[in-house]
């Protein structure tokens, strides 16, 4: 089941007197399951907009947002929440997303109670120390009675890819979600999304990082004032940039360079 996006139009109200603030402009993509892709571009650039309209937390002005057959975009209340099960969004701050008065077990666990999955509470909690376990929080039983306060900053963002993986979904949608982290923590919070995806789920990142986006991810979708500017391959795009605003990314990482070198597989 593929997400498809065709003709986006996000539009934000003007803060103060009339008109709108255009976030997204007429942007086509499509992710297939078992891929890893990056939509890459300085804050601004609508890429966290388009994040936030697949999961209907931002208003679509026009366009279609698919999942297999069904427009998500057309849909609300219920019917929206149950079409976007096999949809699941990992927050940038991992800080702010969790519940700082519930356990990591009732965190992982929150999701099957939300889309009604789990006919026990035994089963829910022993699909909870799987879904620990999966990402690396192990034992699991070490682990499902701590509180947030009681977790590194590696360890929240590892639960909430627990709490994203445990409804077994289609598509995971990672916002930033090692922007947040130290660099030593970041390459286990991607690997874990790597991982999914190598299941069969597709993962869609949300970053500003174009070195890791390009270690990572399969495709690369470069966006610049709410537009699609450059696609291809990971490799194509920094190998042999198109367009001057990737040139501009990529001079402006020294560990790239525009050297395809750095890119795995290359």
């Amino acid at each position: 089941m593929g997400l498809n996006i065709r003709d986006l139009v996000i539009d934000y109200p003007a803060r103060r007197g009339s008109g709108a603030t255009r976030a997204v402009d007429g942007v086509n993509l499509h992710l297939d399951r078992g891929e890893f892709v990056g939509i890459v571009g300085e804050s601004g650039s609508g890429k966290s907009s388009i994040a936030n309209a697949i999961m209907g937390l931002a208003p679509v002005t026009s366009g279609e947002i698919s999942l297999g057959d069904t427009n998500l975009a057309a849909l609300r209340g219920k019917r929206a929440r149950h079409a976007r099960r096999p949809l699941q969004l990992v927050m940038q701050d991992p800080f702010e997303a969790l519940d700082p008065h519930l356990s990591v077990h009732r965190l992982v666990e929150e999701p099957l109670v939300v889309h009604k999955l789990g006919r026990s509470r035994e089963e829910r909690r022993t699909r909870v120390r799987e879904a620990l376990e999966q990402v690396g929080l192990s034992p699991a039983e070490d682990f499902e009675g701590r509180r947030p306060h009681e977790l590194s900053g590696g360890q929240r963002q590892r639960v909430c890819v627990a709490a994203a993986l445990i409804v077994d979904p289609h598509v995971v949608i990672a916002d930033e979600p090692v922007s947040m982290l130290d660099v030593s923590v970041r390459a286990g919070v991607l690997h874990m999304l790597d991982a999914s995806r190598r299941r069969g789920n597709a993962v869609l990142m949300i970053t500003h990082d174009l070195p890791t986006a390009a270690a990572f991810c399969d495709r690369l979708i470069v966006m610049h004032q709410g537009r699609i500017v450059e696609q291809g391959t990971s490799l194509q795009v920094v190998g042999n940039p198109s367009h001057h605003y990737t040139r501009e990314l990529l001079d402006a990482t020294p560990a790239l360079g525009r050297q395809s070198a750095s890119v795995p597989g290359s």
